[in-house]
């Protein structure tokens, strides 16, 4: 096996962590709408 490269890592961690981002996305898209302050 070849060792992977640090943007293979990255991808992959991008794809693991996709569902969760969105999600967090989402909440943060919402407390904006609600008046929250998003940096």
């Amino acid at each position: 096996m070849r060792r992977l490269t640090a943007q293979e890592l990255r991808c992959g961690l991008q794809n693991y962590n996709r569902p969760l981002m969105q999600r967090s996305m989402l909440l943060a898209l919402m407390k904006d709408a609600r008046g929250g302050s998003i940096r």
